[in-house]
């Protein structure tokens, strides 16, 4: 194909695949070590079944019947993300037997044990949020287990969205940072549950692999002695078990709505895991915005916006922590954020091989 690439990634075995948009259509190539090609439409992703049955008008209503436990009519399906043979998000409508019309988002995941794990994270936590909470996340409507369908409420609220250029930013977004830190502080509050565990041991095991799949060359090289010198200072991060919380795992303003209360979206990554963990991706998120405008100039407004930002979210998230307990977040939040732009780095060389972001990302992190 000649199309626009919107996607593509390396995975572990070698395999590598591209999602590429042809006008109206996309179109998924997956190409394996050896040398095997297929390409499909989303529709058709073989790891994802459910997906075409919620796209094809003849199995929607009985999908989404099955999910809510009762009829429905009327439907409607839009593809709003997708990671081929991975998972997706469909936003639905759908008309209950009493007439009324319903909007709501199902989740597609590859696997039904982690659609059903995130079901039951997600439960605990909307259960466990105090009605007066200044942090919302969208309740679980129903479950197709052996589907790997989870069907999700659709909240209000305007999305968090960046100002362009960054540094036009006014007073409202620095209150939207605290709000947003107020809200991750209440989510991480939330007593422990069924949520599986998020070790960041994993996460920096998962990058080594990926790294030296990557190769020797100058990204590799630099990764690979980011990497070692956060392997020999590991003992930053943990153990930690008292100090383990429900961690959303996506945390970045993309992921938010502004309404009253706050609302956190695509809750597929929550676990147990590092209340650093959240901070060190939000901080990231807001240093590669950064980095995408004005590049690494540590002194572009961009960067002194972006720290304005990071200093009202980590200003409202610590508020009413002990100086100690906050200092011990805060050093882990540290070898996170490094650890992280490994990760983001790693993304931004598979999505366009040869970018200028991931050494620009290398760069402002190992000078910070």
């Amino acid at each position: 194909m000649s199309g626009e690439r919107i996607d593509r990634r390396v995975d572990l075995d070698g395999s590598v695949v591209e999602i590429e948009r042809d006008g109206d259509r996309v179109v998924v190539t997956r190409r394996s070590a050896d040398g095997q090609e297929a390409t499909f439409e989303p529709a058709d992703d073989p790891v994802l079944p459910a997906l075409g049955r919620l796209l094809a008008p003849t199995g929607r209503d009985e999908l989404l019947g099955q999910a809510l436990g009762r009829p429905v009519s009327d439907t409607t399906a839009e593809l709003v993300r997708y990671r081929a043979g991975r998972r997706a998000t469909v936003r639905v409508g759908y008309r209950s037997p009493d007439g009324s019309p319903t909007t709501a988002f199902a989740k597609v995941f590859h696997d039904p044990a982690k659609a059903a794990a995130a079901a039951a994270s997600l439960a605990h936590v909307t259960g466990a949020l105090a009605p007066d909470a200044p942090v919302r996340l969208p309740a679980v409507l129903g479950l197709v287990a052996d589907g790997a369908l989870l069907l999700l409420e659709a909240l209000d609220g305007d999305p968090f969205v960046l100002p362009v250029p960054l540094a036009t930013a006014g007073p409202a977004t620095i209150e939207s940072f605290e709000r947003f830190g107020v809200a991750l502080a209440a989510l991480h509050r939330v007593p422990r549950g069924p949520l599986p565990a998020r070790p960041t041991d994993a996460d920096l095991a998962k990058a080594r692999r990926r790294v030296e799949q990557l190769g020797t060359g100058g990204l590799g090289r630099a990764l690979a002695a980011l990497l070692d010198e956060l392997s020999r200072s590991a003992d930053l991060v943990g153990p930690f078990e008292g100090e383990l919380v429900a961690v959303h795992g996506d945390c970045k303003p993309a992921q938010v709505l502004l309404g009253r209360p706050l609302a956190l979206l695509d809750p597929d990554h929550l676990g147990w895991g590092d209340p650093a963990t959240d901070l060190a991706q939000l901080h990231v998120a807001l240093l590669q915005a950064a980095i995408r405008e004005q590049g690494a100039d540590p002194t572009s407004p961009a960067m002194a916006t972006i720290r304005r930002w990071i200093d009202a979210f980590d200003g409202a998230y610590f508020a009413g922590r002990s100086p100690a307990a906050a200092a011990a977040i805060a050093t882990r939040v540290g070898w996170i954020e490094r650890l992280t732009v490994v990760r983001k780095a790693l993304r931004a060389e598979t999505r366009n091989p040869g970018t200028p972001l991931a050494l620009e990302l290398l760069r402002v992190a190992t000078s910070r």
